[in-house]
């Protein structure tokens, strides 16, 4: 039931800046959100590492009973498509993603295309979309 959004395509530098910038703009707006990322050196909760597509509905499962947040922010920076896993609500994809393929699969939740997008609207389209 909580939101799951993931970043996915976007560079390390792009992923990290963004999630960043999502998580302040989430807790302004009187948001409990939480993030993790397969990026080097990030440690997200108690998980030395998210575990990339390998394991991602248990790694959701988890945050999802050990927090009692709004929403969760996933960065996975390679590729994975849309269709791939039941608990997303939203996949925002950037500029490393493969758009065609974003856009022809099919989705379980909505997919948002931010490609050269600067962050406050992508945060401004993935709040109207989870809304």
């Amino acid at each position: 039931e909580i939101p799951v959004v993931i970043l996915n395509g976007f560079s390390c530098s792009r992923l990290s800046c963004l999630t960043r910038f999502l998580l302040e703009r989430l807790y302004q707006e009187g948001y409990h959100a939480r993030a993790a990322t397969d990026l080097t050196d990030a440690r997200p909760w108690d998980e030395t590492a998210l575990p990339g597509s390998a394991g991602l509905d248990a790694f959701i499962a988890r945050m999802a009973w050990y927090f009692a947040c709004d929403i969760i922010l996933l960065g996975i920076t390679p590729y994975i498509p849309p269709d791939t896993y039941e608990n997303v609500s939203l996949w925002i994809y950037g500029d490393e993603g493969s758009e065609s393929l974003a856009i022809n699969a099919p989705s379980n939740g909505q997919v948002l295309w931010a490609a050269g997008m600067p962050d406050s609207k992508v945060y401004k389209l993935m709040i109207d979309m989870l809304t």
